[in-house]
């Protein structure tokens, strides 16, 4: 079974609306042991909001997570 990390982030400037968008990471890393792919997870969760903070962003609700890749068939 292959895994990949998707999710939803939204973001915000100070005094501005929540803006939410589907992650889905790029390029696509397809993980064949799910530990490995938790622990990168963690570190993509880490860059996403260092990137979003030095464009003067906050980010609101970071969820990413691994998922089944829906991209593979099983037959």
């Amino acid at each position: 079974m292959e895994f990949i990390i998707v999710g939803m982030i939204c973001f915000s400037k100070i005094d501005t609306n929540s803006i939410c968008m589907p992650f889905e990471q790029s390029p696509r890393v397809e993980y064949r042991n799910l530990d490995k792919c938790i622990k990168d997870t963690e570190k993509q969760k880490i860059e996403l909001r260092k990137s979003f903070n030095k464009e003067g962003l906050l980010v609101d609700e970071l969820i990413i997570t691994c998922v089944k890749n829906p991209y593979k068939s099983n037959t």
